[in-house]
């Protein structure tokens, strides 16, 4: 599961002429960028999160009535856009300050979409299956879908704290799982392109060039009413592709050929960091 990592912010105080009021303690966020600022004749950095369980973004100077404390600074100018982070804050001077900040680390592929961490299985009276799986700051419980793909039982099979990729669908009007399987590093490529199904036909596929060379995979079906189609989520997701961009793949672990998951190749391009302050 996830560990924390990072700093609390300490220091002198400054010129205090009003009693700062705290504004949040610890709150789960995402890093979305930072910029150079100045307040009180001195450099800050300004600093954006996305708060997660309040739904909005906030804007925050560093340090506030703190000297800038370096592991502070250096966390900030390490952090890429949407890291998740815990930050603390308070108002100081009728100015929002952070506080405090710690990195939540994540291990390798638990950024990915459709990556979560398994947390087991849950049985109801009626014997019906849930599956516990958390990402980040959410923890929820899921049942399997009636229609569920073989892969489905793999639960069984998984131990609490596996990562695994899960395929979250709507049926009769709720969230359930249509697919839960070990998840393995994604096959990384560039786009051909997309080639739709031929009337009459529900097969789809994904030209890609790997390492490897082109390879072609086969979008699966979902049983719509009483037909079976292409799958509406994935074909949305492949659509919103154009060719020559960089995407990673999940592919069938029993079927290399059939593709389960696309999403476009992230990019490791840090903000600008807001640093213009010395840190003792």
């Amino acid at each position: 599961m996830s560990r924390q990592s990072g700093s609390t912010v300490s220091g002198p105080t400054v010129g205090i002429s009003t009693s700062p009021v705290p504004l949040f303690d610890k709150a789960s966020a995402l890093f979305m960028g930072a910029e150079n600022g100045s307040a009180w004749g001195r450099p800050q950095a300004k600093a954006t999160f996305y708060l997660i369980q309040k739904d909005k973004t906030v804007t925050l100077l560093y340090p506030g009535r703190q000297t800038a404390d370096s592991s502070v600074v250096n966390l900030l100018k390490s952090l890429k856009s949407k890291d998740p982070v815990y930050i603390s804050a308070e108002n100081y001077l009728s100015k929002e300050c952070l506080t405090s900040i710690s990195q939540v680390t994540q291990r390798a592929g638990e950024e990915k979409p459709c990556v979560f961490v398994f947390g087991g299985v849950k049985e109801a009276k009626s014997g019906a299956k849930g599956v516990t799986l958390s990402k980040l700051f959410r923890t929820q419980t899921l049942p399997l879908a009636k229609a569920a793909s073989d892969a489905a039982a793999m639960p069984d099979k998984l131990q609490n704290g596996d990562l695994v990729y899960a395929e979250v669908d709507l049926e009769d009007g709720r969230q359930v799982l249509t697919l839960v399987e070990p998840y393995h590093p994604p096959l990384k490529g560039e786009l051909i392109k997309f080639n739709p199904p031929k009337p009459g036909q529900d097969s789809a596929s994904v030209e890609v060039q790997t390492e490897s060379g082109q390879q072609t995979f086969t979008l699966p079906t979902r049983t719509v009413g009483t037909r079976q189609v292409v799958s509406p989520k994935l074909r949305a997701a492949v659509e919103k592709l154009k060719p020559g961009q960089a995407v990673e793949l999940h592919v069938d672990h029993t079927n290399d050929k059939t593709l389960i998951a696309i999403w476009p190749a992230r990019e490791d391009k840090k903000p600008q960091a807001a640093l213009g302050m010395k840190a003792k």
